[in-house]
């Protein structure tokens, strides 16, 4: 059995390669080569996720390290997780329960780091309900509002 690498050059400097490897159902690994050697001086494992690099820099310049935990870094960042896709709909209600007799959707993705009431807030907006007074009831992974002297309620869904 054959395993694929894919090979991306992030940077190349003076006899330096700094590449990222992507074997075929594994975890991605970072490789520094010195040109002239033929031969992979450092290995370097994925940036672990309190910041530190495990590799062992022996003969490798300080700025060559130095370049290298940035790109690592960077790519880290590139890779996290930036978004959030959050489902609203606003419905009627029948007795208090949710009727579903007319239905408004919305899929809205918004940044991770967005708080809960930028959330409701938007969600409002969406629905024509900004201004209005609203109970709201939280359940894992749902927010409930339901608008007074109004037959009607909102769910805003995290996925």
């Amino acid at each position: 059995m054959t395993t694929t690498h894919e090979r991306q050059t992030l940077w190349t400097r003076g006899c330096w390669t700094f590449e990222l490897v992507t074997p075929e159902y594994r975890t991605p690994y970072f490789r520094l080569i010195k040109d002239g050697t033929n031969s992979t001086l450092t290995n370097y494992p994925v940036l672990y996720d309190d910041g530190t690099v495990g590799y062992d820099h022996y003969g490798v310049p300080e700025g060559i390290q130095k370049r290298v935990r940035r790109t690592m870094v960077a790519h880290k960042r590139r890779t996290e997780i930036t978004t959030v896709q959050v489902s609203i709909e606003y419905t009627d209600t029948f007795g208090g329960e949710a009727n579903y007799s007319w239905v408004q959707r919305h899929d809205v993705t918004v940044p991770a780091a967005t708080s809960d009431l930028s959330i409701v807030r938007l969600a409002k907006k969406l629905c024509g309900l900004s201004g209005v007074r609203c109970k709201r009831e939280e359940y894992a992974g749902l927010i409930r509002l339901t608008p007074y002297n109004t037959c009607t309620t909102m769910f805003i869904e995290f996925n």
